[in-house]
């Protein structure tokens, strides 16, 4: 488990892109149960947008929303932004 320094930073599950803004990751993710070795972990950059999929709930961080959704396949049009 990473150390505890008391900065936040967004973990994003690798398996199915649940997102978590905290000081480290989950035990489990509760998307999929993927252990947290399976979480990458970055601060976000200011500008940055984040992107709901309203068909599966996938968060997309970015300046717009993808092509595609990693996890369902929906397109751009399918994803909202998080304000």
């Amino acid at each position: 488990m990473p150390k505890k320094d008391g900065k936040k930073a967004d973990w994003k599950c690798n398996e199915c892109g649940y997102t978590i803004k905290a000081e480290y990751p989950l035990v489990k993710c509760p998307e999929c149960s993927e252990n947290w070795q399976n979480f990458s972990g970055k601060k976000e950059k200011t500008g940055e947008k984040k992107w709901r999929c309203m068909v599966c709930g996938y968060i997309h961080v970015g300046e717009g929303p993808p092509g595609i959704c990693p996890k369902c396949g929906a397109g751009f049009e399918d994803f909202l932004e998080i304000k």
